[in-house]
């Protein structure tokens, strides 16, 4: 998950840390569920990808408002506001009907130039909702989604309520136990990132 912590992330960095190269390789379906909005760039790159439904939840009404205004002529694109793992659950999931790509990037954030008062994140999941996203994609009937999950140097820190990596990875394999796992490296885009994909 991008923590979007300084305005390193909207100043100078404009490209999303999900590149074509990572969706050549990895992507699967005609569908791309994005978590955490923010300005929307890794949604723009997805679309340009060619992902024939795209979709992406934010918690912050500013930015979902943006979000909307961004993409308004773009009928391929929906946003959702709210807490990502019930938007998951309830509104998203439920009309999945093949393999799709997720990129799960949604937490708290400190101050940028787009949220000068950051956000503590949700009040009903805490900082770091990803444990609960991987257990919304669980209950898809489809195993074997490609599955994106940004800022691992975040797991395991009070940032996120130290929130364990271990147990995020546990949650996978209960998925499908055929899931392999990689590290990739985004800090040639933004310094420290880390991103970690599960795929079958």
């Amino acid at each position: 998950f991008p923590s979007h912590d300084n305005d390193t992330e909207d100043k100078g960095n404009k490209m999303p840390v999900l590149s074509y190269d990572y969706l050549e390789k990895w992507g699967k379906g005609y569908t791309f569920i994005e978590t955490g909005t923010y300005i929307g760039y890794t949604t723009m790159m997805a679309r340009g990808w060619g992902f024939k439904k795209l979709h992406t939840v934010e918690l912050i009404p500013d930015l979902y408002e943006k979000a909307c205004l961004r993409f308004k002529d773009e009928s391929r694109i929906t946003c959702w506001l709210g807490d990502t793992p019930d938007i998951l659950k309830e509104n998203i999931l439920p009309t999945l009907e093949g393999e799709a790509t997720f990129w799960l990037d949604a937490h708290m954030m400190g101050p940028t130039s787009y949220v000068p008062n950051g956000v503590a994140g949700s009040s009903k999941y805490g900082p770091a909702p990803i444990l609960h996203e991987i257990r919304a994609i669980a209950e898809h009937p489809i195993k074997t989604h490609t599955i994106f999950i940004d800022d691992q140097r975040l797991f395991d820190t009070e940032i996120w309520n130290n929130v364990k990596r271990s147990d995020a990875l546990k949650l996978i394999r209960n998925i499908n136990p055929n899931y392999k796992f990689e590290w990739l490296d985004g800090g040639h885009i933004v310094t420290g990132k880390q991103i970690g994909r599960a795929h079958v």
